[in-house]
């Protein structure tokens, strides 16, 4: 599925997608489900909500369900499997390039 023309202005183009996609933890690693949810959907969500501000339950149908978003939300702010986090990017709040003291 190609997301050239985003429906949100909050989407990812295809150029920030290829940015992206080799930074999320796509493998189910251990024991539980597999992730079964289109991760490109998931990150627009997380987007949407950055963007305008809205409650996680009120985010468009057009996105995975939004427990399930904010889940995915919740792990990478807590630097479980994000391969960025691992190659010693910023934390969250901290400015590329500063460390947190």
């Amino acid at each position: 599925m190609s997301h050239s023309e985003p429906v949100y202005s909050s989407d990812t183009n295809d150029e920030q997608w290829s940015v992206v996609h080799p930074l999320l933890p796509l493998k189910q690693e251990g024991p539980g489900r597999p992730i079964e949810l289109n991760m490109r959907q998931v990150v627009n969500g997380i987007f949407y909500v950055v963007r305008t501000g809205c409650q996680w339950e009120n985010l468009p149908s057009d996105y995975p369900n939004y427990n399930s978003v904010y889940y995915h939300y919740r792990k990478w702010c807590e630097g479980r499997n994000l391969a960025a986090h691992q190659h010693g990017a910023a934390t969250p709040g901290t400015p590329a390039g500063r460390t947190s003291a």
